[in-house]
């Protein structure tokens, strides 16, 4: 079991590893914001189905230009290609089981990010996170189409190899595992 923790965003997500239900693997976590964290930045899964399955506290994600609160009890399904953001709005911790259908590189990309954030203290930049992108994950900013981050994402990594930042993020994310001694963190 790996965990990531954000403080700048104030997100900690516990990874469950990936589960079969039906014949069909989801990437299954349990996902905590403190209050007024979150994740601001609108952004969609090309490729993937999330669900929120709310357990404690509450979340307001936006949805397609459409802010939606999940309490206790309630799941949210977002399909692939819409544009979400996530908030606690409450004065309590937030905390439901997110789910990545199908499971995709969600845990690789959201343990480099998160542990380089950690490192760091800061949110990597789009060149840091083009060698990351260019591999396959398929989350992007709300107003990237697809199709253009998919044909940019390669140039954009061989320009963040020459200018000696490919290896940024997953070497600060290794840093902060290690930190930690956590060997949970696969690869990192």
């Amino acid at each position: 079991m790996s965990v990531v923790e954000n403080s700048i965003t104030g997100e900690r997500i516990v990874f469950l590893g990936n589960v079969s239900e039906d014949g069909r693997e989801h990437l299954a976590m349990d996902f905590f914001v403190r209050p007024a964290g979150g994740v601001p930045m609108e952004h969609y899964h090309a490729e993937q189905t999330e669900v929120f399955r709310m357990i404690r506290g509450r979340l307001s994600i936006t949805v397609e230009g459409e802010r939606r609160e999940l309490h206790p009890g309630e799941v949210l399904e977002i399909p692939p290609g819409t544009r979400h953001s996530i908030v606690n709005p409450s004065a309590e911790e937030a905390y439901c089981r997110v789910e990545y259908h199908p499971p995709g590189m969600s845990q690789w990309f959201l343990e480099r990010v998160h542990g380089f954030t950690e490192h760091a203290g800061r949110e990597p930049s789009l060149l840091e996170l083009s060698p990351l992108l260019a591999r396959g994950v398929e989350v992007w900013p709300a107003k990237v189409p697809a199709r253009l981050g998919r044909a940019l994402m390669p140039i954009l990594a061989a320009l963040s190899r020459l200018l000696g930042r490919a290896h940024v993020v997953e070497e600060g994310a290794a840093r902060y595992f290690a930190t930690r001694n956590d060997s949970g963190a696969r690869g990192a």
